[in-house]
């Protein structure tokens, strides 16, 4: 359904085609629709981006072949339309979607020549499409480029690839960008990150620095804060420290008389299994 929003952003040429292009679509006329757009008689009209949204639209839900609309999308620029960002964005998306991960890098690879930044969900999507297709290495590159648009974005990002490696246990992906995220000491990265570089630490089997971490957050927060850095922390002790360690710990959490920590089900749980893990079983079962 053609917006309200269109009908005041479009003359009405413009939404006399839009509306053509629409009907097009909903009659499964692939071919019509794209003829109403070649038939639009002046650039101004065909570069608006609700047409262009409109046209990429049906054709990403009509379902056909990626390398058809790349073509039509290729004649739209050699018609001198230009592509701004949320179109871009836009076609992104329906390429992921469409199953058409090459046409997706091509997109942003002109956008980037053309000096257009596409919008952070962008890089999210084309970084998932990556580790599910296990493209490491064209993640990595993709993380460079992020780091050289926006510190700040980078940091998210470069937190989901040491967290795609935490679930891989991949310590040579581990080690590569530990340090990376290490360098990031405004609090509130600090709040988001510690937890996720005490797990890495935990796989690489430095205990002493996720107990390191747990204390720098421990001293500084409290509340719902701490619970994900409780639950690695507690984790991490299972796995790679001793009985005594985990019981100090878990006292320090049970006595609490200041409701510094809020434990929770997963706390508890995590806690038992670490004492399972040391054949305490007699205390698990308490």
């Amino acid at each position: 359904m053609i917006s309200v929003y269109a009908e005041k952003e479009l003359d009405q040429n413009g939404f006399k085609n839009l509306q053509l292009i629409e009907d097009s679509f909903k009659e499964g006329k692939v071919k019509i629709a794209i003829k109403y757009y070649h038939e639009i008689p002046t650039k101004n009209i065909k570069s608006n981006p609700i047409i262009l949204f409109e046209l990429f639209k049906g054709l990403f839900e009509s379902k056909i072949e990626n390398s058809i609309i790349s073509s039509i999308f290729n004649m739209i620029k050699k018609s001198d339309i230009k592509i701004n960002s949320d179109i871009g964005y836009f076609l992104m998306v329906g390429f992921l979607w469409n199953d058409g991960l090459k046409y997706a890098e091509r997109i942003l690879q002109e956008m980037m020549e053309l000096k257009i930044i596409p919008p952070a969900h962008a890089f999210i999507l084309l970084m998932r499409s990556y580790w599910k297709n296990e493209m490491i290495n064209k993640s990595e590159k993709l993380l460079e480029l992020i780091k050289f648009i926006n510190i700040r974005e980078y940091s998210y990002y470069l937190r989901l690839l040491l967290i795609y490696y935490n679930k891989k246990k991949d310590k040579d992906g581990i080690y590569k960008w530990i340090n990376e995220l290490m360098k990031f000491t405004d609090e509130d990265f600090k709040i988001r990150n510690f937890p996720v570089l005490m797990l890495s630490y935990g796989i690489l089997g430095k205990l002493s620095n996720t107990l390191e971490l747990w204390e720098e957050l421990n001293e500084k927060y409290s509340g719902e804060v701490l619970s994900s850095a409780i639950s690695v922390l507690l984790d991490q002790i299972g796995i790679y420290g001793d009985i005594t360690t985990l019981k100090k710990h878990w006292k320090l959490f049970i006595n609490d008389s200041n409701d510094k920590y809020i434990l929770n089900l997963n706390h508890f749980n995590s806690y038992i299994e670490a004492l399972c893990r040391f054949k305490a079983f007699d205390e698990a079962i308490k």
